[in-house]
């Protein structure tokens, strides 16, 4: 439903969504159809790279890259 998440957004409450393990599946698959066309998609590749990152950590199937200090952005407090 469109604007649900309006009240999360302005209140500032993330809720985890997507588990880092399905971001990289998905990412896995563009890459594959990327290759297939001949298309280069060199930013996706980095943060297919990051989420791979997070995987080895052992974070990739309990949060969102979000939830965890190595997958936010410097400054980005929760």
């Amino acid at each position: 439903m469109p604007g649900s998440k309006k009240p999360n957004y302005l209140a500032e409450t993330y809720n985890p969504g997507f588990k880092i393990d399905l971001h990289y599946k998905d990412l896995g698959l563009i890459m594959e159809s990327a290759r297939a066309l001949g298309v280069p998609l060199p930013a996706t590749a980095v943060v297919q790279e990051l989420f791979s990152a997070l995987r080895v950590k052992g974070v990739g199937a309990s949060i969102t890259p979000s939830d965890h200090p190595a997958g936010r952005p410097r400054g980005l407090s929760r």
